[in-house]
């Protein structure tokens, strides 16, 4: 059971898969949302987390609205955050304090966990204003950074997992560098779940039929963006990883030791000692079943419930992809 579960979000079609498989996951103790400027700009994704949990019946949630981080994204999720949603505004607005002021209340009591789906803005801030506020953190984990360790061949060429902005640098991290770095260098445990896993839990189109057709046409048009620059038909799923980590972390494997992050954006991986861990393998079929079987509870999907594998994965030695 994970309790105090704050999810950091900058929704981002993705994010609203991982926001619904959290509040639809028992083990989960999910206490706040708090929204940063990152995919779109800070009042639309303060808007879209609004949305989501007004769709899923969920606005005892509290929303809180951050900080904005240094670029967006909304040639990838659109201009509404989240390729077209038909979902109506919320009839509620977010809470009065800011993201800021919510976790540093929260980070006082302690024991709690972060779920950060953007940039880490919001999180920064708070543990520049207080470092000794770490302490109040079990852990942060983050869909974030790329480390090198997967490709794969599409149309127009090789899909690499080092980055998705440019090719050494991964969208949450570039968009705050120096707020990854604070995250990073604060001791505090971070999980980092990168482009190296969420590059192999892609989406085909036969798996969106599964699904209500309104979230099926968000997620179709989402990979649009894939399909177009890199020339392969499915879509990638990256921040449901974090939610499904910390549910099922048995469908993953890692490597523990510390990240070092670049002027530009680049994340490095020294393995050992060290407060972090980079997950490098995921069961994909298991990761896309356990999303799957969370959307239908919360009432998005078409069909019944495939059947879980349990799959044991080993933990991999850090093997940069070498195009064999």
């Amino acid at each position: 059971m994970v309790d105090r579960l704050i999810i950091d979000t900058d929704p981002g079609v993705d994010d609203m898969v991982a926001i619904i498989a959290a509040l639809h996951t028992p083990e989960l103790d999910v206490v706040g949302l708090t929204t940063v400027g990152g995919n779109v700009p800070l009042e639309v994704t303060t808007r879209n987390a609004l949305c989501i949990l007004a769709r899923v019946g969920r606005l005892d949630i509290p929303v809180y609205a951050g900080l904005t981080a240094n670029h967006t994204a909304a040639h990838v999720h659109g201009d509404d955050g989240m390729a077209g949603c038909p979902w109506p505004v919320a009839s509620v607005t977010a809470q009065e304090a800011t993201a800021e002021e919510y976790l540093t209340g929260m980070l006082e009591k302690g024991g709690v966990t972060l779920a950060c789906l953007g940039p880490l803005t919001n999180v920064a801030a708070v543990l520049r204003a207080r470092p000794s506020l770490a302490g109040g953190l079990d852990e942060v984990v983050i869909m974030g950074g790329g480390f090198g360790t997967y490709a794969f061949e599409a149309g127009k060429g090789r899909v690499d997992s080092r980055g998705n902005v440019t090719g050494e640098a991964e969208f949450n991290i570039y968009s705050d560098v120096a707020a990854a770095r604070t995250v990073f260098g604060s001791g505090v445990k971070v999980t980092v779940a990168p482009l190296d896993i969420s590059q192999r839990t892609l989406v085909s189109r036969r798996r969106l039929g599964d699904l209500d057709v309104e979230v099926a046409g968000m997620l179709d048009r989402y990979a649009d963006f894939s399909r177009d620059k890199w020339g392969h038909t499915d879509g990638p799923l990256h921040d449901p990883n974090v939610i499904a980590y910390l549910a099922e972390p048995d469908l993953y494997s890692g490597l523990k030791g510390t990240v070092r992050v670049s002027n530009e954006g680049r994340t490095d991986f020294d393995s050992g000692p060290g407060p972090h861990k980079v997950l490098l393998r995921v069961d994909e079929e298991g990761y896309l079943d356990w999303v799957w079987e969370h959307m239908g509870a919360a009432g998005l999907r078409k069909r019944g419930v495939a059947e879980r594998r349990n799959v044991v994965l080993p933990w991999p030695a850090v093997t940069p992809y070498s195009g064999s």
